[in-house]
């Protein structure tokens, strides 16, 4: 390898470094934002629900279905808070001690603060493979344009042996198909038909 090909080499890994460094602080400045909504959100349902209970005793109404509602809303904020502090977490690199509440490095297996075992939550997912048959391994993926975030796929049709789609008219940019009924041999022949 020449001195032109080391350089260049650096300069890549730099730059795709920088890359993955400024996706994951936008998904923490994203995750937070999301967060700080959230948390606006149960603040106000917890408002509602004491404003409820006051007005209710004030007048002796009962409002227990309304506070009720309420109630389940709060539980259903609570999870949410709770997925996006795990999310953040990750980003992190650490868990939280289930023993105190500190925050530690994932690495550790125990709480550096209390002595607490830590359970590290296994995040790899299942599959090493998306919906459209790409592979960690060579970072091949098909047209479809499904992507690693969200693994999820277009419906044009395409196909994991193939990654061929068929001439119906569909983009990759909307991942919308027509109407028209063609199936991936139809599409194939039409390919032949035409040269």
């Amino acid at each position: 390898m020449n001195i032109w090909d080391e350089i260049s080499k650096s300069v890549s890994d730099a730059a795709n470094f920088t890359v993955k460094k400024t996706g994951e602080l936008t998904n923490a400045a994203k995750l937070k934002v999301n967060l700080h909504l959230e948390t606006t959100k149960l603040e106000k349902c917890f408002e509602e629900i004491g404003r409820l209970y006051y007005e209710g005793k004030r007048a002796g109404k009962d409002n227990f279905s309304e506070i009720s509602a309420l109630f389940v809303t709060a539980d259903e904020i609570k999870i949410n808070i709770s997925i996006i502090n795990e999310e953040i977490a990750k980003l992190k690199n650490v868990i939280t001690c289930p023993g105190c509440g500190s925050e530690v490095n994932r690495s550790f297996a125990y709480c550096n603060l209390c002595g607490t075992k830590l359970v590290v939550p296994n995040d790899k997912p299942e599959s090493d493979t998306c919906n459209c048959g790409c592979t960690e391994e060579t970072n091949e993926t098909c047209n479809c344009g499904c992507t690693e975030e969200t693994n999820e796929t277009c419906n044009c049709g395409c196909t994991e042996e193939t990654n061929e789609t068929c001439n119906c008219g569909c983009t990759e940019e909307t991942s919308e198909t027509c109407n028209c009924g063609c199936t991936e041999d139809e599409s194939k022949k039409d390919d032949s038909e035409t040269k």
